[in-house]
């Protein structure tokens, strides 16, 4: 397999890894309990099917139905699965792979730390090896010169031992992990690549192989390896066009990162699609640990290829033609959303090292937007991450209102707040008649459209929204998470499943 590439090596390349769709014959299964989980997984085989991993801490095992004569088979065994009293859901499986994309240039320049600021950044500090992030991805060359000093150990998925070497392969993996690690918190060893946090522990968790494809439970598994080891950021450039309940498996383990604090720092997708139409996972859990993160290019413009959305997508950051390191000791330029997701996890991370206060997600989110540079990017805030201003804005305790930018719907109820200032904190609706906001920054979303919050502190410093947005509730419910002709078939045989048309009548 190839293992070489040059310094400032041109590759065309996205970055990102989406999802591939074709008629499998595996199927995630989630139980009700971790004890039926467990018993499921002791045996080979499960209702005929063999079973081909499990993850019980999740509830979940993957089988093979076995099934290749007729869909209606295949149909009919998904209903009686769905109809056991011990199974949650049911969902199809799906693989997440690295796809070609846009094409990048050669440069000898990490443009990148220069656009967000970041030598005024470090007159704070470069970060500290108490905060660690995990790059859950295709491993990383940890023994790369300019990587080796912040590793930790990590974990390979794939093969289920303990190491997580990134091992590439011509027109699959080009070294994935590795150029995401050198973002985060490269050395910059004799000049060579620099993170935007060079002190920094990073965590490499490897699920996706040489060939460029990884296994849905495998994800989960390294989701929830992070959280068992207690990281504090989370860096994910991966995602998959699949339906919101076909991808339920793996927004639980990302509503688990949320529960336990854990910050996700999600690509947004290389597709240039508006993530708002087009569903795309995990970047599009709506969950307050998840900053969703589109590309910038050196003209503060969207690269063709990124995806963008202002109420899917958090904020821009630099990703096309970013140098960074790659295995065995080289260097080169990768583009994609994929390079601007680590830059913020790493930003995420050093921001953290650098203050007394503890942030947690929501406060980090709003920071980065309300700091941001404004750009003509589409996303909540219209704006890409400024690492000086938000290392000031911390260091001078500036006034943020919490959130800044967010999307509500209508009859949703929750609470603002606020980071800095000074002393107690009172809010004030500019548009109560759309979103309802009582003093202590009680919420109550009315009505559609865009709204306005502002926040005063006790000395008087005031704060404003950046943007509010309220959309008309959610009434969608019930897809179906399997492809057309399963979930046809299956209606012939139980016409009460969530998305059959007669359930939906109802």
């Amino acid at each position: 397999m190839a293992r070489h590439f040059g310094l400032r090596f041109a590759l065309a390349l996205s970055g990102l890894l989406v999802g591939s769709q074709s008629f499998a014959k595996d199927y995630i299964i989630k139980f009700k309990s971790n004890t039926s989980a467990q018993a499921a997984a002791s045996f080979a085989f499960f209702e005929g099917g063999t079973i081909r991993d499990s993850h019980p801490k999740a509830n979940l095992i993957k089988v093979d139905l076995g099934i290749t004569e007729s869909l209606a088979d295949e149909a009919k065994m998904v209903v009686k699965l769905l109809a056991r009293p011990d199974v949650e859901y049911v969902v199809e499986d799906f693989k997440l792979r690295l796809v070609d994309g846009s094409s990048t240039t050669e440069t000898a320049t990490q443009w990148s730390l220069q656009k967000i600021n970041a030598t005024s950044a470090w007159s704070l500090g470069k970060g500290s090896r108490k905060v660690t992030v995990a790059v859950i991805d295709t491993g990383t060359d940890y023994t790369h010169v300019d990587l080796k000093g912040n590793m930790v150990s990590g974990y390979n998925f794939i093969e289920d031992n303990d190491d997580p070497q990134d091992i590439t392969e011509a027109g699959g993996n080009p070294g994935h992990g590795t150029h995401c690690a050198g973002i985060i918190g490269g050395l910059g060893i004799d000049g060579a690549v620099s993170g935007i946090s060079p002190q920094v522990s990073i965590m490499p968790l490897r699920f996706i192989g040489p060939s460029g494809q990884g296994d849905l439970i495998s994800a989960i598994k390294a989701i929830d390896y992070a959280i068992e080891k207690k990281v504090d950021v989370v860096s994910a450039s991966w995602g998959a066009n699949v339906s919101e309940s076909q991808a339920q498996p793996l927004i639980e383990a990302v509503s688990r990162l949320n529960d336990a604090g854990i910050i996700f720092v999600a690509a947004a997708g290389n597709e240039g699609a508006n993530n708002d139409h087009t569903e795309m996972y995990p970047v599009n859990a709506d969950f307050p640990n998840v900053i969703a993160v589109a590309a910038s290019d050196s003209a503060d413009k969207k690269p063709y290829w990124s995806n963008y959305g202002r109420n899917k997508v958090s904020i821009a950051a630099p990703g096309a033609d970013i140098l960074s390191t790659l295995p065995d000791n080289s260097y080169g330029n990768l583009s994609g959303t994929s390079m601007a997701t680590p830059l913020v996890a790493g930003l995420v991370a050093l921001l953290k090292s650098q203050n007394d206060v503890s942030l947690n997600a929501s406060e980090t989110r709003a920071l980065l937007q309300a700091t941001g540079a404004q750009v003509n990017i589409e996303s909540a805030c219209n704006c890409r991450v400024d690492a000086g201003a938000a290392s000031d804005a911390l260091k001078t305790k500036k006034l943020i209102l919490v959130p800044s930018a967010e999307t509500f719907r209508v009859g949703q109820q929750g609470k603002f707040s606020a980071l800095g200032g000074s002393g107690a904190y009172s809010f004030v609706s500019a548009t109560p008649e759309l979103l309802e906001v009582a003093a202590d920054g009680t919420l109550n979303a009315k009505a559609t459209g865009d709204a306005k919050v502002k926040v005063t502190d006790a000395n008087g410093a005031v704060a404003e929204s950046i943007a509010l947005h309220i959309n008309a509730a959610d009434g969608s419910s019930g897809e179906c998470p399997f492809g057309s002709a399963i979930c046809h078939i299956a209606c012939t045989f139980n016409p009460k499943l969530a998305w059959c048309p007669a359930k939906k009548a109802l």
